[in-house]
């Protein structure tokens, strides 16, 4: 069973991005929200949000093998924890094609107004 929660096991995040992504912790890791994919309790992909400003940015999902389904379920988890958190603006950093992000509402700079998001149906598409 797929399950997303938070996840603080800082260097299974770090191994699984240099894996996926090249690319290894930064200066934002310390403050931010982590959350993990597992499947049966095995890491499939984590991703992470923090606060910069007035926006809160979504970024980093990285996964143990590429699904688009495991993407997209990661990037609704942190955007509905992004809107508990409660603020004006959600930012993704591009990790995929814009069109990706325009189907939750997201401007060309992909910014969107907490309250503007659009969670499209998927039903039979995963």
């Amino acid at each position: 069973m797929l399950k997303v929660t938070e996840f603080l096991d800082i260097d299974k995040i770090e191994e699984l991005r240099k894996k996926s992504l090249n690319k290894g912790l930064d200066e934002f890791d310390n403050f931010s929200y982590h959350a993990a994919l597992t499947e049966n309790d095995k890491l499939c992909g984590t991703a992470r949000l923090y606060k910069k400003g007035n926006n809160i940015i979504i970024d980093n999902i990285a996964l143990e093998k590429f699904s688009e389904g495991h993407y997209e379920l990661l990037f609704r988890a942190m955007l509905l924890k992004a809107i508990n958190i409660g603020c004006r603006f959600i930012v993704a950093n591009k990790e995929r094609e814009r069109e990706f992000y325009f189907k939750f509402n997201f401007d060309k700079e992909l910014k969107v107004e907490s309250d503007k998001i659009v969670f499209p149906s998927t039903c039979g598409k995963l």
